[in-house]
């Protein structure tokens, strides 16, 4: 028959031009995803790998474990996507669900166990929110705010070099050269989502994630002056430590974080309210409520708006590519482009007058 003739057809092209056996290509997804991730994902960071087993284990195997590779195809794949939205997930969600998938496939097509990538279908679209960073004036205001704690120096690194909260936890004395003025990120420290447990790994993000990061004089000045009078100073110490000098969570710095710029934003709605202004005024006047994470955000549009080579900021972030620089701070792209605007006019200025 008709559909005979067509099972038969995908076999041949599986089999002979694949080189791939029946029986391989006859293996249940279930039964790859778990070789995938014994493979590869668990291979990737604790929580990369987690979120990855998290994702197969309560969407990808329950809903389409039992197909065999042979069997996949686009429309079955989007009939799954689809079938996403009958569990009330967000798109951001469905997005990492099919990320997973497609990662796990691409292993079974370099290992030619299908003979195209079925997940390249119909998908909701992913809008990134609005990026939140502080100002060069809102960021020096709260170093002023902040200056006599412990706060000061993680906040101050973070704003000036913009690593991740994690990487700053993991940083230890020997990964910065004072003299040379540079900073080396090799390691990170999270929280294991499955253990509750507090890890210093040397696994990052992606390998770009590892990089080399040059330091501002006043940073150097200020990190000579805080080695110097803390006794955690030897080149293992964290140089942002517990009170004994073992390793802190990057979480315990967030809480931190927010608790200061809570009470700096209630001090200065107060100090305003009191000049009679109201408080819908106020909200616009006070500076900026944002998580810690967003210094980095802080760091990068700085430099964008000083017009900083986007290549330079994309490999000072860790970024995989100057695309993700590109996509992240596309908001922020317009005030540099009109400085650029400016800086032709101020060139075509100078030509007038040198011809004059």
């Amino acid at each position: 028959t008709k559909k005979e003739a067509e099972r038969w057809a995908a076999e041949q092209l599986i089999s002979n031009d694949r080189m791939v056996s029946l029986d391989d290509s006859r293996m249940k997804l279930k039964d790859f995803m778990n070789k995938w991730y014994k493979d590869v994902a668990s291979k990737k960071s604790i929580n990369t790998a987690y979120n990855s087993k998290s994702r197969m284990d309560h969407h990808i195997i329950p809903d389409i474990g039992n197909y065999p590779l042979n069997k996949l195809t686009p429309l079955l794949i989007q009939d799954f996507y689809n079938g996403l939205d009958d569990k009330g997930l967000a798109a951001s969600s469905k997005k990492k669900i099919m990320e997973t998938l497609s990662n796990a496939l691409r292993y079974a097509l370099k290992l030619r166990l299908i003979p195209y990538l079925p997940t390249d279908i119909e998908k909701e679209s992913v809008t990134r929110g609005k990026v939140i960073y502080w100002t060069v004036e809102e960021f020096s205001l709260f170093l002023d705010y902040v200056k006599d704690i412990s706060l000061y120096i993680p906040v101050y690194i973070m704003g000036m070099t913009g690593i991740r909260p994690a990487e700053l936890m993991a940083l230890q004395w020997k990964k910065i050269d004072l003299d040379n003025r540079l900073m080396e990120i090799t390691s990170q420290i999270i929280q294991d989502k499955e253990s509750k447990k507090l890890v210093f790994t040397d696994i990052l993000k992606t390998d770009s994630s590892f990089r080399t990061i040059t330091i501002p004089k006043s940073l150097i000045e200020d990190l000579r002056s805080y080695k110097a009078a803390t006794k955690h100073n030897r080149p293992n110490n964290f140089v942002v430590p517990t009170r004994e000098g073992s390793m802190s969570s990057p979480s315990t710095l967030r809480t931190m974080f927010n608790k200061y710029l809570n009470k700096l934003r209630k001090e200065q709605e107060k100090d305003l309210i009191k000049e009679g202004y109201s408080s819908d005024e106020v909200e616009d006047m006070i500076i900026t409520k944002m998580p810690l994470y967003n210094l980095r955000h802080t760091h990068a549009t700085m430099l964008l708006n000083n017009n900083e080579n986007i290549k330079v900021i994309s490999e000072r972030l860790g970024h995989r590519s100057i695309k993700t620089t590109m996509d992240i701070y596309a908001q922020v792209m317009p005030r540099s482009k009109s400085k650029t605007a400016d800086l032709l006019d101020e060139l075509m200025g100078k030509a007038e007058k040198d011809g004059e």
